[in-house]
């Protein structure tokens, strides 16, 4: 397979992935076609700083997901909440202190994710000069910094994927 067609069947599994992802029923598999396509388009240019800057935010983003879950049955054990059945004994300001701290915790595993995220496509809009790219690292960024409201995080990471959508077909068209 030529230089050109790798980087044409990648840009085409990252544009399947990052409409799976606007879905957003169907995102994890878009999120894995995403990580194959950033492996096949590193391959395809040449340029390892793509595939690196995947893994480090793969690898901080699962370890942010590591942390979150053993904070959060540390702390249900810690309130004595049944892990079976959690909804027994409800203490609502204990749920809120609870919820904040999980926040703060996982707050910077977020932003370490998405720093690495959207420098993928930063590196990325370089090596293919499809300026998409850099919309989509953008609206990344911006995801990333409001990770603390869920919702509002949610709508900027869809822009940011929509952008990723139009990158992805300016580089299947080129």
């Amino acid at each position: 397979m030529t230089r050109y067609e790798t980087v044409k069947s990648a840009a085409k599994l990252g544009l399947v992935g990052s409409m799976l992802v606007l879905t957003m029923v169907l995102a994890p598999i878009g999120g894995l076609l995403l990580l194959i396509a950033m492996y096949r388009l590193s391959r395809g240019f040449g340029d390892g700083l793509v595939w690196r800057y995947t893994l480090y935010s793969l690898l901080i983003g699962i370890a942010g997901i590591a942390v979150v879950i053993v904070v959060s049955i540390l702390m249900a054990v810690y309130m004595g909440v049944d892990l079976f059945y959690p909804y027994s004994s409800p203490n609502t300001v204990a749920y809120n202190i609870a919820y904040a701290v999980v926040v703060v915790v996982f707050y910077p595993f977020v932003v370490g994710s998405n720093y690495f995220w959207r420098r993928v496509f930063v590196e990325l809009a370089v090596v293919s000069r499809v300026e998409g790219f850099n919309a989509t690292a953008r609206w990344v960024w911006y995801s990333a910094l409001v990770g603390v409201v869920p919702v509002v995080a949610a709508v900027l990471a869809w822009v940011a994927y929509y952008h990723a959508y139009w990158g992805f077909r300016a580089l299947v068209g080129s």
